[in-house]
């Protein structure tokens, strides 16, 4: 027992005695120490606000006591899921879990708990089986919860519940079937034999069951009457009224009832008819065949409309009055006809008969019968065949009675009647009618142009007159009547192309179709009607020339078209010509060659020939159009042409000019300004503004031939290839602008412009389709640059910070000439490019030429303007060397070197629009030199000149520079392609410094290399140049991973110098040559398998070698060695520059950066033997340079070339430090 408080026992009182709970002892009243303080010191663990250690209880938030958890289990109110038990009376599920944690209910934890009836069911879980406590009805398997009891009790069919089997409450199923409306299953739950939708239905007598009232399935009872044999319990079960032994009888004509198909009783239907008076509901029910309005069968009679009696028909015969025709009858009265046939029916009055009855007018005739002949009986004109009646008698017919009658096919006309039919009118053959045509209606038809007989106006059957025209052969009586139009002796003529006539099918008289073509303006179906060929809009057109076919776009394709030069009003006629309408893009060039032979040695006789015809000698427009005409005359160029020197004497093909219909023109003859002629330049000045070019021989070196420019009486060479005929055209054609000089390049359709053969103005069409003129090099470094800026360094118009660099103002744009006027052209302002080629003349010249230094540099943009207006530094890399090349004592200090466009800084200011900046100091932070375009700002107090070369503030005494240099600007736009391989199948064929970018869009920069696209089928790269001339120079930028400069692996040396180098190569000396390189190891990488080598070597052979390199080795990267003796690399074979065998025992190899004397490059050599080193680690220079061997190496201890010099030989004779360059394709 607890105590909640002490008991007053005097004067003592009773405490709970800490760590106890029953036990109370005595203690002085006057104690005044607290029993606890806090409740780990009492048993219950409570201890009160008076000190004292109380009692456990169910409220005081501790488990204490004989709880389970705090406040709940032992004698505490049982515990909520989740908490702390000792056995299933601690919780209020009434479940303990194995982990003495109260479990919630479930209805399956063996425990009645939550809502459930009984031990897991009822309530939320299963129902319960019978005898289970249950609440309500819901918490049992029966649906029945006894009230009183509270159990479920078990199934029944009559406990007023839907369980079981059952189908409704207490029917179906086990149980009684349901009634109509009840639920059910299968048509045996239903009272009705009837389950539809699960529900019982209500018997019908179309159920196809027996039920309600049925004596048989939907019959008898309330339904319908049952068929015979069918069950029935009384007669009116049966449709036979006859019910015996419970199944209908069959109907009988003899049961004494009325039924089947019977009227009345056992009479009528399939029994005998009923007598008199008997019930009826037709007259076949009756003997007589007469029932009554009554329904009630009557006695024969004359007048019931039935044959009765002794009647032979209906109503008729017999005992009654003759019967009409048709009707029945046994003798000849009792017809009305008085016939009585042998089938015993009255036969109507008929034609053949021999008796007058019915309508006729006489036996067999009149009437309805056919009509009487003459003499006999009528009482109408149609009674007679003459159909004329009078005094009822048939009148003879005559031709004039105004009756259609005898032989006549319409009143008083055909047959034997002398009048013929008019149209409409009967007949009965073609002689009946005026117009000899009856129709298949036997009417005469009025007369037709397809009638097939000749009538009306017609001069032969169906033709001529008013109808159409007849065909040859036809009868005429004029030019009308003729479908050719002409009628000679009245007979049609067939048409022919010389009668003067539009016939057949010409389309203008004597022309077209059949015929020759018709002349321009006349009229055409298409052109094949035409002389010229060519019908536009239903007219004969005849162009003027093939230029005129072109833009009128009659036709496309090359070959022999008719023109009339001089037009269909002037004295010159169509000629015949060949159209080239593909060269210079469809130009629409004309040519005929005409072949005389009193074209002899006379000028003037060509002239005349062409002039003849309305034309002139030709005149080549371009280099493609004279290989055109050159390829269209068997490869035979034209032996004159109309080119004639501006004034007499005239030198030089820039002072003469093409004559194109009579006015100057652009012509070509040279890509130079004078013509192949060996010694002598032509034209050279004999000739006399009468003169024109003609060929006077042919040479192996002049691809069209040597010509010259004699006065205007010399004699033409003799030979057939000379004389004897002459090309004429109309020379009005010539290409339309192209997009840049690059355009006119790629194409080849050049020139001649000026004085640089060439090079010179040409028109250009602008993005937004304006035409201007551009000034192109056609020639230098590839071809293809257009003219975009010329700027003079002594004047400010081009300093960097005028507004003429990023504005659209234009300067000088109407004289874009190679010459010393500053300008700006709308190329500038209008040219995407790839590359641009900056010239630098320095002292600026005087001479009509200008002879700039040029730099190739291969960067892209938009346009220029549009690089200038980003502001911002563009870079590109060239190199200082390159940069100091275009001036001819050119400085800029070694440090900085930032190149590109817009290159400035922002300390002192020195800046440049295209070009490099210098600097002693090892940064940019204050170049004191530059040099390039478009330059201004300090470099240390020197002169400020816009374009040239200034460097100030140098360490070593003669290296300043303040040198003014007229300054030029081109641009290009070529693709840019990996390798020059590349750019040889996208056809570019000449030989010059193309962009590469080797691992395209993006990574490395694009470059400048040197493509030779004429030597050995042309596609090569220049890898390396090599000569004795000093060290190659740093690297131009170290986008490469080499330390150093390694030959065919790095770029290094100045691109402006490779033109010049290469000829001294070739020349055999090293003098000048400049070393140059490109890294070629991407190239050599994305090359497939057939790597080839074209290598120049110097010395006594002053020829190539070529080759396939062999082995998956990339020779061309500075980072890898190729090994020597290496099976995969020998075995190459080399050839000569004719195409001979030099060895096939060669092999390749390179040195790597490891290698004691570091020979990087390429190596080639000839023979095999391993006893001493081939690629590297050689002092000596014995190796199998005997055999043969070519090199390019240098020493990286001092940068210059091994011992003493480059080793490029491939002779016997031991021949060292020659120079050579290296392709590879």
């Amino acid at each position: 027992m607890l105590f909640t408080s002490a008991c007053n026992l005097g004067d003592t009182k009773v405490y709970p005695i800490k760590g106890k709970t029953d036990v109370g002892v005595d203690v002085e009243t006057d104690a005044a120490e607290p029993e606890c303080v806090h409740g780990s010191e009492c048993a219950s663990g409570v201890c009160n606000a008076a000190g004292e250690c109380a009692l456990a209880s169910c409220d005081d938030q501790v488990i204490n006591g004989g709880e389970t958890d705090l406040d709940c289990g032992g004698n505490c109110a049982p515990c909520a899921d989740t908490k702390g038990c000792a056995d299933a009376s601690d919780c209020a599920s009434g479940y303990c879990g194995s982990d003495n944690t109260c479990k919630a209910p479930s209805c399956s934890d063996n425990v009645q708990n939550g809502v459930e009836s009984d031990i897991d069911c009822g309530g939320n879980c299963a129902p319960c089986a019978d005898t289970k406590n249950c609440n309500a009805h819901a918490d049992c398997e029966s649906a029945i919860c006894d009230q009183t009891s509270g159990r479920c009790i078990a199934v029944s069919c009559t406990d007023s519940a839907l369980n079981g089997d059952e189908t409704d409450i207490d029917c179906g199923g086990n149980c009684a079937s349901c009634a109509d409306g009840k639920q059910c299953e299968v048509a045996g739950d239903c009272q009705s034999g009837i389950c539809d939708n699960n529900t019982c239905e209500a018997p019908s007598c179309d159920d196809d069951v027996q039920n309600g009232s049925e004596t048989a399935v939907d019959c008898g009872g309330s339904c319908l009457p049952c068929d015979d044999g069918r069950r029935c319990e009384s007669e009116s079960d049966c449709r036979s009224l006859v019910c015996e032994d419970n199944l209908c009888e069959p109907a009988s004509c003899d049961d004494a009832v009325k039924n089947g198909n019977e009227s009345d009783v056992d009479c009528a239907g399939s029994c005998a008819p009923c007598a008199a008076n008997k019930a009826c509901t037709h007259g076949s029910n009756c003997v007589s065949g007469v029932c009554g309005s009554n329904n009630t069968c009557s006695a024969a009679s004359c007048t019931d409309t039935v044959q009765n009696g002794s009647e032979t028909s209906v109503d008729c015969g017999g005992s009654c009055g003759p019967c009409a025709d048709g009707a029945g009858c046994a003798t000849r009265p009792d017809c009305t006809s008085g016939i009585c046939g042998q089938d015993n029916t009255c036969q109507a009055p008929s034609c053949t008969d021999t008796v007058q009855n019915g309508s006729e007018t006489g036996v067999d005739c009149g009437g309805n019968c056919a009509p009487c002949a003459d003499n006999q009986g009528c009482i109408l004109p149609g009674d007679c065949i003459s159909g004329r009646c009078a005094n009822n008698t048939c009148q003879t017919p005559t031709c004039n009675d105004t009756v259609k009658n005898g032989t006549e096919t319409d009143v008083d006309c055909g047959g034997n009647c002398a009048t013929k039919c008019a149209a409409n009118q009967g007949c009965s053959q073609g002689s009946d009618c005026t117009t000899n045509v009856c129709s298949t209606t036997g009417q005469c038809i009025s007369a037709a142009c397809n009638d097939g007989t000749k009538n009306g106006n017609e001069t032969d059957v169906d033709c001529g007159g008013s109808c159409a025209p007849c065909a040859a052969a036809k009868v005429c009586l004029g030019p009308n009547d003729c479908q050719s139009n002409v009628c000679t002796g009245n007979i049609c003529q067939a048409p022919t192309c010389s009668d003067g006539v539009k016939n057949g099918n010409e389309v203008n008289v004597d022309c077209g179709g059949s015929c020759a073509g018709c002349a321009h303006g006349q009229a055409c179906t298409d052109g094949a009607d035409c002389v010229s060929g060519f019908c536009t809009s239903g007219t004969c057109y005849t162009p003027t020339s093939c230029q005129d076919i072109a833009q009128k776009n009659l036709a496309t394709a090359n070959g022999t078209y008719v023109i009339d030069p001089d037009g269909p009003t002037q004295p010159y006629g169509a000629v015949s010509v060949y159209c080239d309408l593909t060269t210079d893009f469809g130009a629409g060039y004309t040519m005929v060659r005409r072949d005389s032979n009193t074209l002899g040695s006379d000028p003037a006789a060509y002239k005349t020939s062409c002039t003849s015809i309305g034309m002139e000698m030709i005149v080549p427009r371009t280099y493609t159009h004279l290989k055109a005409i050159t390829a269209w005359n068997n490869n035979l160029p034209p032996n004159v042409v109309n080119i004639y020197p501006k004034t007499n004497g005239a030198v030089g093909l820039n002072n003469w000019q093409g004559i194109c219909k009579g006015s100057p023109c652009e012509f070509y003859m040279s890509d130079a300004n004078t013509m192949c002629n060996g010694a002598v330049a032509e034209p050279n000045g004999d000739n006399t503004t009468a003169s024109f070019l003609y060929r006077s021989s042919a040479s192996p070196l002049c691809e069209f031939g040597v010509w010259n420019d004699a006065p205007a009486t010399q004699a033409l060479p003799a030979g057939a290839d000379y004389r004897g005929w002459v090309i004429c055209s109309t020379n009005d054609a010539k290409p339309a602008p192209r997009r840049s000089c690059q355009d006119y390049r790629q194409t080849d359709t050049v020139f001649n412009a000026g004085v640089e053969g060439i090079n010179g103005p040409y028109p250009l069409r602008a993005a937004n389709g304006t035409n201007y003129n551009a000034y192109c090099d056609m020639t230098r470094h590839g071809g293809g640059w257009t003219l975009a800026l010329k700027a003079n360094g002594t004047l400010g118009t081009f300093a960097y910070d005028q507004g003429i660099w990023t504005n659209n103002t234009l300067l000088a744009n109407n004289n874009p000439g190679f010459d010393r006027e500053q300008g700006k052209f709308q190329s500038f302002l209008d040219l995407p490019y790839t590359q641009i080629l900056v010239g630098l003349e320095t002292p600026i010249g005087t001479s009509a030429v200008p002879s700039p230094t040029y730099l190739p540099i291969a960067t892209e943009g938009a346009s220029l303007q549009a690089t200038f207006l980003t502001a911002a530094q563009t870079p590109f890399k060239v190199g200082r060397q390159a940069w100091m090349r275009t001036m001819p004592t050119g400085q800029v200090q070694s440090f900085c070197n930032a190149e590109g466009f817009n290159v400035r800084t922002t300390s002192d200011g020195s800046r440049v629009r295209i070009g490099l900046l210098g600097n002693n100091e090892d940064n940019c932070s204050s170049p004191d030199s530059r040099i390039g375009i478009g330059a201004a700002g300090s470099t240390c107090s020197l002169g400020n000149f816009s374009v040239g070369n200034n460097s100030g503030c140098n360490t070593a005494a003669g290296l300043d520079r303040n040198t003014a240099a007229f300054g030029y600007v081109w641009v290009r736009d070529i693709p840019v392609y990996k390798s020059c391989k590349e750019l040889l199948a996208a056809g570019y064929k000449r030989s010059g410094i193309y962009p590469l970018d080797t691992d395209g869009i993006g990574g490395k920069s694009s470059f400048n290399a040197y493509c030779d696209m004429e030597t050995a089928g042309g596609g090569w790269t220049l890898a390396t140049i090599h000569g004795n001339n000093g060290r190659p120079g740093t690297r131009i930028w170290d986008l490469w991973d080499n330390s150093y400069p390694r030959p065919g692996a790095s770029h290094y040396g100045p691109i402006n110098t490779v033109d010049q180098s290469l000829a001294l190569v070739r020349a055999g000396t090293n003098a000048g040559v400049v070393q140059y390189s490109i890294n070629a190891g991407d190239i050599y990488a994305t090359s497939g398998t057939n790597r080839e080598f074209l290598a120049f070597v110097g010395g006594s052979t002053r020829n190539y070698i070529t080759g396939t390199l062999k082995g998956s080795c990339n020779y061309f990267n500075g980072a890898t060695r190729c090994g020597e003796n290496v099976a995969a690399q020998m075995g190459m074979t080399v050839y000569r520059a004719d195409g001979t065998v030099l060895t096939q025992n060669a092999q390749a190899c390179t040195s790597a950066a490891s290698d004691a004397f570091n020979e990087f490059g390429l190596h080639i050599i000839d023979g095999t033997d391993t006893s001493t080193h081939i690629c590297h680690q050689s002092a000596s220079m014995l190796g199998h340079q005997q055999i043969g061997r070519i090199y390019s190496t240098f020493n990286s201890s001092n940068g210059n070339y091994w011992n003493t010099g480059v080793h490029s030989h491939w002779n016997a004779t031991s021949t060292t430090d020659q120079a050579g360059y290296l392709f590879i394709r």
